[in-house]
């Protein structure tokens, strides 16, 4: 399992544009298992879907549970393994309920976890 914080936005050097190819590259030499992502926005999603072939991925959206917000998703390799059970929670009184947030925190939070 190798773990990335994408970072979702910024500029020139910083920007997906030009730090998704990179990713892409480093992503397929490792050849890990299983890999997780944080600050994955809708774009990183759209690339990573699309880059990473041999890889499916469980994991919700922060924002609405579907495509709104970052995701934090787990990908894995689709042709070793099945998901035997996996889920997303919010870190809040509701943990069900998609979008929210609690204890003063500036935005909500997420958990994604899978059962490979």
């Amino acid at each position: 399992m190798v773990q990335f914080n994408l970072r979702c936005t910024g500029f020139g050097e910083t920007s997906v544009a030009y730090r998704a190819p990179l990713m892409a590259a480093e992503l397929q030499s490792l050849g890990a298992d299983s890999m997780g992502f944080q600050e994955a926005n809708l774009r990183w999603m759209t690339y990573l879907e699309e880059h990473l072939t041999d890889y499916a991925y469980v994991g919700a959206a922060r924002d609405d549970g579907r495509v709104r917000g970052e995701f934090s998703p787990i990908f894995y390799l689709k042709e070793k393994y099945n998901v035997v059970d996996s889920g997303t929670f919010w870190l809040s009184k509701t943990p069900d309920k998609p979008g929210t947030k609690d204890w003063g925190s500036a935005c909500n939070r997420i958990c994604t976890w899978a059962v490979l």
